[in-house]
């Protein structure tokens, strides 16, 4: 049986929701915490979702049920910082050129 060595894997910040059912044992290596399978890890997460998505379809529907909460949220709390003017004030500010 295989047993996951933490040592093996430099720790690195992961910020993406699908590293809450995986884990890292070698560089190249990524173990579900779900079903056990190991898959090849190449520094996307693209594999992982994958496997989510086509063997845990409860697991991938709450993972994209968090990301989208997470978007909306962000998309709510950001602040009106532009500073260029829209296409009306552009058009009413606007001058002639001199002769």
């Amino acid at each position: 049986m295989f047993k996951p060595t933490k040592t093996m894997v430099s720790k690195r910040n992961r910020t993406a929701p699908v590293w809450n059912f995986m884990e890292q044992t070698l560089s190249d290596i990524v173990v579900c915490l779900v079903c056990k399978d190991k898959l090849k890890y190449n520094g996307s997460t693209s594999n992982m979702m994958k496997h989510l998505h086509t063997r845990h379809p409860v697991e991938y529907a709450e993972l994209k049920a968090d990301a989208d909460a997470a978007d909306i949220a962000a998309k709510v709390s950001r602040p009106a910082t532009s500073a260029q003017p829209t296409l009306i004030e552009a058009i009413t500010k606007a001058q002639p050129y001199k002769n």
